[in-house]
């Protein structure tokens, strides 16, 4: 067997890597392939002058994997509809709300951050990455997935925030019908509310359905002094449901992002 090319071996890794953690910077990129900071900065320059992934200076220095990787990663099409359809919505949402939105995906107890305004805006007191995670329970986002996912994903899911989360998370897992009747509210008002670690500030989220299922979460935090949680709801949840449902939309008309 021929001695493996360390280069070529390297380039491969940093692409798995990023098609697990699109967005990712070059110092998480390091720290989840192991490789030094120069050796992923200069990889990752390559793969960009190349035309394999895309810097976005304005999005936390973020790297993304382009089209071209279509033929290198059978993964990249499961999100590649958040650069193709959804991430164009929350720029022109950002713009329009003016405070930072989020986009979110289920990854076990936890929810994972897809896609962020946070570098688009001053209206944070704390900027968050692509890749950062929050419990499930612990946020509107969370929340709001639990509301609209379907029963067995929802009881599967919710016996694992009882195994394996924190507490407090935990104990409110455990008050089944308490937790039942939070969701129920949920659904019949749809949008979500939690007040998340980031203190002096709220968030509100609402679902990106495809079919009966939540494919997405679509997410706005603004501070609690600059209005009460009525006043956010008048004001944000409207363009935020506006934006979910034509995210909505185009992954139904777009079989190739489903």
């Amino acid at each position: 067997m021929a001695k493996p090319i360390r280069a070529i071996a390297r380039v491969i890794e940093i692409l798995t890597y990023l098609n697990k953690h699109n967005g990712s910077n070059s110092n998480q990129v390091a720290i989840g392939t192991k490789l030094s900071r120069g050796t992923a900065y200069r990889m990752l320059e390559t793969l960009e002058g190349v035309g394999l992934v895309d810097r976005r200076i304005n999005e936390g220095n973020g790297y993304w994997l382009t089209g071209k990787v279509r033929q290198l990663s059978a993964g990249f099409d499961e999100e590649s509809w958040i650069s193709a359809v959804a991430l164009p919505e929350i720029r022109r949402l950002g713009k329009s709300i003016v405070w930072p939105v989020m986009l979110t995906t289920p990854r076990g107890i936890e929810m994972v951050l897809r896609a962020t305004t946070d570098s688009s805006t001053s209206l944070v007191r704390n900027r968050y990455l692509v890749g950062h995670t929050i419990p499930m329970l612990g946020s509107a986002a969370g929340r709001c997935y639990l509301a609209f996912t379907p029963h067995a994903q929802f009881e599967a899911t919710v016996d694992l925030i009882v195994k394996m989360a924190p507490a407090p998370w935990r104990e409110i897992a455990k008050d089944r019908r308490a937790l039942h009747r939070l969701l129920r509210e949920i659904r019949d008002r749809g949008v979500a509310h939690a007040q998340p670690p980031e203190r002096g500030t709220m968030s509100l989220a609402v679902p990106i359905m495809l079919g009966d299922e939540p494919r997405a979460i679509l997410a706005a935090r603004y501070f609690k002094g600059a209005m009460t949680v009525e006043d956010a709801e008048t004001r944000l949840v409207g363009p935020l449901k506006a934006a979910a449902a034509r995210i909505s939309d185009s992954l139904g008309r777009n079989t190739e992002v489903r």
